[in-house]
């Protein structure tokens, strides 16, 4: 989200000094000479300008944000009228959520995205769900609310300070869609536009899209990824890791093997990908390291876990470790596994327990703590049995 932020400054910082030269040359073009055009120059109210400048970023900064409401709710609308189901609605690091029959606003973050709209998807066959219009939803109204507001700017008689914020949302708007719209990846994130042709050139993609958003929506009702269909999570023939909808899909079936304790299965698979050569995007890599660590720590492979929790690794895991329990998890883990903490790892369950309700994915959280307590426990059996070896 800092990239768009500065992409949109940037254009923001040209389109004054386009605004300026274009300026400088209608006036030249008008017969002033270099005198006439530094004496207009210098009669500028700086302090009208200054106005005009903090006006100008104030109201870019606004129309950012609202933008990207809008933009998420182009998915929402587009969502559910092809028959998807509201899941999430998230802008920064807020979310909306209905559960247990009530809406209620929760914490989470997700590197490299301002703002996410999950649904589930329709409970048709599979080639019959469409794809194309929610993902080109969030497109549709940034250029839709562009529109409007350059309607309203030229009919009605609005003071300059409403045209000008007008204009921004404009502006902001027909951005919003050209960066969405026009297929590209952004910090190796796939937008829309991008999306919309990966789904439409791989079939499969298609199948992994669905699956994640189906396995999400039951997590966020508090289900858990191992008691549901096995036959969901299943894979044919090689990898592609740089296709970001098939490793994510990949990462949520490792996640399903760590929630079942086949530890050894989930090594071997995060180890396949991390030699791959296939270039993961970094978010991802970010993620399957975590797991990496967390995996090794409890095969034993301490040493190995160390080659992968760098400072990368570190930095990303107490970053997201307020929103996300499975970074707790994973600094439970590293205190009790390399550090021989238990003490804080204990502290780290409770905490956890304690605040089961804060966390988004409900079912997830339950996984987390569930994996902590054996943890816990295995190194509890652990150290009583050296112990009885130490007496015997």
């Amino acid at each position: 989200m800092k990239k768009v932020f500065r992409l949109l400054l940037g254009l923001l910082i040209g389109a004054g000094i386009g605004l300026l030269i274009g300026t400088v040359i209608g006036m030249i073009a008008g017969g002033l000479s270099f005198g006439d055009i530094c004496k207009g120059l210098a009669a500028i109210d700086l302090g009208e300008m200054l106005l005009v400048c903090v006006a100008s970023f104030v109201f870019a900064s606004i129309a950012v944000v609202l933008q990207i409401i809008l933009h998420e709710a182009g998915h929402l609308v587009m969502g559910l009228l092809t028959g998807y189901g509201f899941v999430s609605f998230r802008i920064f690091n807020l979310t909306l959520l209905r559960q247990d029959g009530k809406f209620r606003i929760k914490r989470f973050a997700l590197a490299g995205t301002g703002g996410q709209c999950l649904m589930s998807p329709p409970d048709k066959p599979l080639a019959d769900i469409d794809t194309r219009w929610y993902n080109l939803g969030g497109v549709m109204m940034n250029l839709l609310t562009a529109i409007i507001c350059i309607v309203c700017a030229v009919v009605f008689d609005v003071n300059a300070w409403v045209s000008m914020f007008l204009f921004m949302m404009a502006f902001i708007g027909i951005c919003f869609a050209l960066l969405n719209g026009i297929p590209m990846k952004m910090a190796g994130i796939g937008n829309d536009g991008y999306n919309i042709l990966n789904l439409e050139r791989e079939p499969d993609n298609k199948r992994y899209l669905c699956n994640m958003l189906a396995v999400n929506a039951f997590l966020q009702k508090g289900e858990h990824i191992e008691d549901m269909p096995a036959e969901w999570f299943g894979f044919d023939g090689a990898i592609d890791w740089s296709n970001g909808l098939e490793a994510n899909w990949r990462i949520m079936c490792i996640t399903r093997l760590i929630a079942e304790h086949r530890w050894q299965e989930a090594y071997n698979a995060m180890r396949e990908a991390l030699s791959s050569g296939k270039e993961i995007m970094k978010t991802l890599l970010l993620e399957l390291k975590c797991e990496m660590v967390f995996t090794c720590l409890v095969l034993g492979k301490t040493d190995e876990a160390r080659t992968f929790f760098d400072d990368d690794v570190r930095k990303y895991a107490a970053r997201y470790s307020s929103t996300q329990s499975s970074k707790k998890r994973l600094m439970a883990a590293w205190s009790l596994g390399a550090e021989n903490d238990s003490a804080t790892a204990e502290d780290i369950l409770s905490y956890m327990q304690t605040h089961l309700d804060d966390y988004l994915i409900r079912g997830e959280v339950d996984m987390d703590i569930s994996l902590t307590e054996y943890l816990l426990l295995h190194n509890e059996m652990n150290a009583v049995e050296n112990g009885e070896c130490e007496n015997a």
